[in-house]
């Protein structure tokens, strides 16, 4: 049970490593943006869905 433990450790620190390499590569490869531009088109993202959910809302109970 304890090698079962042991192997299933090392395949997790193995995918773990690889993922951490290929975020690496990401960033010397410069494909990598600061998260305060994400999270800015995210919300603008969000306030326009949110702004026509609420207009088509308004439109339709102002039709009925």
């Amino acid at each position: 049970m304890a090698q079962k433990g042991a192997r299933l450790v090392n395949e997790r620190e193995n995918l773990l490593d690889a993922a951490l390499a290929r975020a690496m590569a990401d960033i010397e490869a410069g494909r990598v943006r600061p998260a305060g531009d994400i999270f800015a088109e995210l919300k603008d993202r969000y306030e326009r869905l949110v702004g026509r959910t609420y207009s088509a809302h308004v439109f339709k109970s102002a039709i009925n």
